[in-house]
């Protein structure tokens, strides 16, 4: 054994002696953190931790709280004396996904260098402290990429809170021990069944997008050992193979997605996304500097093609060898919606309707072929126009349908145009007969992704008359992840673009929600 390894050793217990109390084994177990940067630049946040008592093995003065060795949470008392909590810097960004313990699993979903794995440490941390007595796992897909998030909670930990020694800190297994008996074990997902049966309270998964679903849920079931309190939080880049778990968690009520991008970590010097950005082509830039999807990047409708042979289609419609195309809306209708199948009242149409002004007019066809055949917009000179006058001109004009409407609400009230009243949608279409469905409450991307794949196995089509549609399919752009609702219509100038695309996305979603081939958008906006 050398002198410097026996030295370090000698070192180590004689801090922890200093830092102990020998009458009653209190050690000072507690830490916060101070925000760097944003509108809470210097403000110190809330304490976790506080004292803890080694001999008796359980928490004598926590001025957060946290859970004991009985799996009680312990609430509020006297936080420790002046300079003896530990502060940590983070960025404004890294502050909810380091404080969420509501969330059962949390993903960061950041850009290159944008400090995910840097927040993933005190995020071990502070699950040590929850979990007193229980084993914590971290996962990553190999050791090197793991080892980072190794060395900075090091960096963070003092080491009185570990145990003295190699029983606190073993480098060769990647093991810490800690004086409330929490053990925080590093793995590796090389192999699928690295985590299985390891029997732990907590998992941090670090680059969760290289980690195979296989080894993931082997992990996430090994989390057993916590209970009711168990917790699972991820940090991963944007890649085509996380893209399904992504969605997974965006529709999952205990479960929260937070995006970190490059600017935004001030640990960094904004030099070097400036030159990356000079650098790089847009799509790289969205993806590893922003990390937003490929297909939030650009037009928002790119698949959309307006010159001759593209997705304008005269009717009716006609295939690639001009042959008239079967009208199935009646029969479609009535096997999805339960309308008549003849008669007055069968559904020839499909309506999607933004209130209060906009109605796409939709066709199905033989080979689940849509064609938007006509668009009603009420109000066209200068929006003096309401819901009610809106159900009545799509009776007039295409009597007998399926209204799918706007999920968001029931009811677009208030004063349109000098008109008051409810302007209660469904009470209108319901008048002129037409059978209403509303569209799920989902994401705009979703809506968005559903009718470019329409777009790429040409199975959507709009008629030349539907020129505020054209106009939003051609021009319609992001402002940051969102449809940019400020461009202005060049037909009608006192319109934006986007209305017009709400109306005709909402029954393309409900009738084939389908999604892309995430790898291959990946490929083609590299």
């Amino acid at each position: 054994m050398s002198k410097v390894y026996v030295q370090h050793h000698r070192n180590s217990l004689k801090r922890y002696r200093e830092l102990t109390d020998p009458g009653t084994q209190l050690v000072d177990f507690a830490i916060r953190f101070r925000i760097v940067d944003g509108v809470n630049k210097g403000k110190i946040t809330r304490g976790f931790g506080g004292v803890w008592n080694k001999v008796a093995n359980r928490g004598t003065g926590q001025f957060e709280g946290m859970y004991d060795a009985n799996g009680q949470w312990r609430g509020t008392a006297d936080e420790p004396g002046p300079g003896r909590v530990r502060i940590v810097d983070v960025a404004q960004q890294q502050w909810p996904y380091i404080e969420d313990f509501r969330s059962r699993m949390i993903l960061a979903e950041g850009a290159r260098r944008s400090g995910k794995s840097f927040a993933l440490a005190p995020k071990v941390v502070l699950s040590a402290m929850h979990h007193p007595g229980a084993k914590g796992v971290l996962l990553g897909p190999t050791y090197r990429q793991i080892n980072n998030v190794w060395g900075h909670i090091r960096r963070i930990t003092p080491r009185h809170w570990l145990m003295p020694g190699t029983l606190g800190i073993n480098q060769t297994k990647k093991t810490l021990r800690f004086i409330n008996g929490s053990t925080v074990v590093l793995l590796h997902a090389y192999k699928d069944d690295a985590s299985r049966s390891e029997g732990c309270a907590w998992g941090g998964y670090d680059e969760r997008q290289d980690i195979s679903d296989n080894a993931a849920a082997n992990a996430l079931l090994s989390t057993s050992e916590g209970g009711k309190h168990f917790h699972i939080f991820e940090t991963a880049t944007i890649k085509a193979e996380l893209r399904d778990h992504h969605d997974a968690l965006m529709e999952a009520k205990d479960c929260e997605v937070y995006r970190m991008t490059g600017p935004d970590n001030p640990f960094v010097d904004p030099a070097l996304f400036e030159f990356a950005e000079r650098m790089l082509d847009r799509a790289a830039v969205e993806r590893e500097i922003y990390a937003r999807w490929p297909e939030l990047v650009g037009r928002c409708y790119y698949p959309f093609i307006w010159e001759e042979g593209g997705h304008i289609r005269e009717a009716p419609l006609r295939d690639g060898d001009g042959n008239l195309l079967e009208d199935i809306t009646v029969n479609y209708c009535a096997a999805k919606f339960g309308t008549p199948s003849f008669g007055d009242k069968a559904a020839r149409v499909i309506i999607g309707v933004d209130p209060p002004h906009h109605a796409a007019i939709y066709k199905v066809h033989k080979g689940d072929i849509l064609h938007q055949i006509d668009e009603v917009i009420v109000g066209m000179d200068d929006l003096r126009g309401d819901v009610r006058a809106l159900a009545h001109q799509c009776g007039q004009l295409y009597p007998g349908g399926v209204v799918i409407r706007d999920p968001h609400d029931t009811r677009s009230g208030g004063q349109q145009g000098g008109r008051r009243g409810s302007h209660d949608a469904d009470k209108y279409f319901r008048m002129q007969g037409y059978r209403i469905v509303h569209c799920p409450y989902v994401g705009v991307e979703y809506q968005l992704t559903a009718v470019r794949a329409r777009m790429e196995q040409e199975k959507l089509f709009v008629a030349p008359r539907c020129r505020h549609t054209i106009e939003c399919y051609t021009y319609q752009t992001y402002k940051g992840a969102r449809p940019d609702k400020q461009i202005r219509s060049k037909i009608s100038q006192h319109m934006t673009v986007d209305h017009a695309g709400d109306a005709t996305r909402y029954p393309v979603y409900k009738l084939f929600p389908a999604r892309v081939d995430y790898a291959k958008r990946e490929k083609s906006t590299a």
